[in-house]
């Protein structure tokens, strides 16, 4: 019987390791971002937040501080990125590059113009915007996990982490923040 229970345990340990161990998410069944499920946005979102981010398409970034989506607007000139839609549509959609160097150096494509998202350092405040065609060092972020799924990113080009500002939702993220508070917090998840 003991040996029955022991290899029931090594069983489901080795379930729960080996994705982890191969690179991917060791998550339940369902991973996909929907705040739509029930419960308050901001449970549901970090409910679908991957444990471990890998390269692709089709991330949604939500904002901890503002409870809204990040948009590309493509409605205005450079493409600012807000914390200002209630739902994703076309605009909210990113896809996360992995970027050579550091480990967790990423660069952030908008999937609504197929451009990258910069922080500004040239620009007071350093704002984000999805406008380069490239990644050079204004396109460059280290996304750090935070606890109960929320992530910070930090910007390469001036190292300062990513703010959306709860008392001005339309105002466009910007890279200014000196340490991680409720406006640098950010849900990431897939849909």
């Amino acid at each position: 019987m003991f040996k029955r229970r022991s290899a029931r345990l090594l069983v489901a340990l080795i379930a729960v390791i080996a994705p982890v161990v191969a690179g991917t998410p060791a998550l339940a069944q369902d991973t996909t971002f929907n705040p739509a499920a029930g419960g308050a946005t901001s449970d549901r979102v970090a409910a679908s937040t991957p444990a471990i981010l890998t390269p692709g398409c089709g991330y949604l970034i939500y904002s901890f501080a503002v409870q809204k989506f990040v948009s590309a607007n493509l409605s205005q000139s450079d493409y600012p990125l807000q914390a200002s839609a209630t739902d994703a549509g076309p605009w909210e959609r990113f896809c996360l590059v992995k970027v050579s160097g550091l480990n967790g150096d990423w660069a952030i494509l908008s999937q609504a113009n197929n451009k990258y998202v910069s922080a500004r350092a040239d620009l007071p405040n350093h704002p984000l915007q999805a406008r380069a065609q490239n990644v050079g060092s204004f396109e460059k972020f280290y996304i750090r996990q935070l606890i109960s799924g929320q992530y910070s990113f930090l910007s390469g080009a001036g190292g300062d982490f990513v703010s959306a500002r709860a008392d001005l939702p339309t105002y466009p993220l910007h890279a200014r923040g000196a340490e991680e508070g409720a406006w640098e917090r950010f849900y990431i998840g897939l849909n």
